[in-house]
């Protein structure tokens, strides 16, 4: 009955049908479906049920994503850090790309992927820990990406902490100084490149353009 309903493209039906029967089977047809018809509460006792009988990839990874989608944090959270086969990057990339980023915040975490953890924190504005996931990530592109998120919204402290870490790099000195010049932040592009002289590592293109700056600016 149930894989009947699934070819009428009555989801919710099947799904209900295949409860009732236990029977698992269908699962990658029923996750097709449901994904279609976007029907993540019928699908969450359906995945549950399947579980018990099965140990999938396809099933753990669709359950985190429907408990994203229903915004059911609390249960999501608790599945993550219990024992799953579920790809966690691959559905943390996806509730990024479609904005969900509590849920994606709380993947990225578990997984320790802090460069993309900084970016769901800068989508939900929370700036402190952005800086807090780019320092344990330390890398120069998400360095930069919180530096720029940080800019735009004039935490400018916090710009400082990360910027002083993007122009440690040569090859970064000037999409920095426009960024900040773009946004017509002279007075804090200028004491940026004055603390970038303290730098345990500051190289002779910091002195260089902090000359330039004391040209135009000062």
């Amino acid at each position: 009955l149930g894989k009947a309903q699934l070819e009428e493209k009555c989801a919710a039906d099947a799904i209900e049908s295949f409860i009732n029967a236990e029977d698992p089977s269908e699962y990658v047809m029923v996750c097709a479906e449901s994904n279609e018809a976007e029907i993540w509460d019928e699908l969450i006792p359906y995945l549950k049920m399947a579980r018990k009988a099965l140990q999938e990839n396809l099933l753990d990874t669709e359950l985190i994503y429907a408990f994203a989608k229903t915004n059911n944090l609390t249960e999501m959270e608790q599945f993550v850090n219990g024992p799953n086969v579920a790809n966690i990057q691959n559905i943390g990339d996806r509730c990024f790309d479609e904005g969900l980023y509590h849920a994606s915040k709380i993947l990225f975490s578990s997984i320790n992927n802090n460069s993309k953890l900084a970016l769901c924190h800068i989508n939900l504005e929370e700036y402190r820990e952005a800086v807090a996931a780019a320092t344990k990530a330390n890398n120069v592109s998400t360095w930069k990406q919180v530096c720029f998120a940080c800019l735009r919204a004039e935490e400018f402290r916090l710009a400082a902490t990360c910027g002083l870490e993007v122009i440690k790099y040569p090859d970064h000195v000037d999409e920095v100084v426009a960024y900040y010049s773009d946004l017509g932040h002279f007075t804090h592009l200028v004491s940026l490149f004055e603390q970038g002289l303290g730098l345990e590592d500051a190289h002779i293109g910091i002195f260089t353009e902090l000359g330039i700056l004391y040209t135009k600016h000062v």
